[in-house]
């Protein structure tokens, strides 16, 4: 007598095809919310890195400037403004700062020079005369704020003394 197997066929139901779906786009989301978060994380990582560098860059041009300054030309320059624009002479060359179209610029004997690049907005650049006991301009404090420009959240600020001894 032969024995009749009946085979059992096994195949997955469409419930558990729908559970299997349900978990994988649960999974997939959260990778992808991991991935996000991390990517934006970079973002502002960078963002910063690049104030950073822009703040030590224009810190360091003006050190240099006044370092090499005989004085300043008061009547030209303008100061307790957030617009300010400050002259400064040597024996040889006029030097400017100034703010146009929200970028720091530096002139150097008519030479124009923008000292930010296109993705930095600089709002302010306030600039305070710091007086001797006899009037005469001894150093100026400035005041620069920064903010990326496509990320104005992120904003740094400068505050200097620069002396002109």
């Amino acid at each position: 007598m032969k024995k009749i197997f009946k085979k059992k066929l096994k195949a997955i139901t469409l419930v558990e095809t729908i559970i299997y779906l349900a978990l994988f786009a649960i999974i997939f989301t959260a990778i992808i919310q991991f991935v996000l978060s991390i990517q934006e994380s970079n973002l502002k990582v960078n963002t910063d890195n690049t104030l950073a560098k822009q703040k030590i860059f224009i810190t360091e041009h003006l050190e240099d400037s006044f370092r090499n300054t005989s004085g300043i030309d008061t009547a030209q320059s303008a100061f307790d403004s957030d617009q300010g624009r400050i002259y400064l002479t040597t024996s040889t060359i006029f030097k400017t700062y100034y703010l146009e179209n929200n970028r720091l610029i530096f002139s150097a004997n008519g030479q124009i020079n923008p000292i930010t690049p296109d993705t930095m907005n600089v709002t302010k650049f306030h600039l305070t005369k710091i007086n001797d006991l006899q009037g005469i301009p001894r150093a100026i404090a400035v005041e620069l704020e920064l903010a990326h420009l496509t990320r104005s959240d992120r904003k740094t600020q400068i505050n200097l003394v620069l002396s002109l001894d």
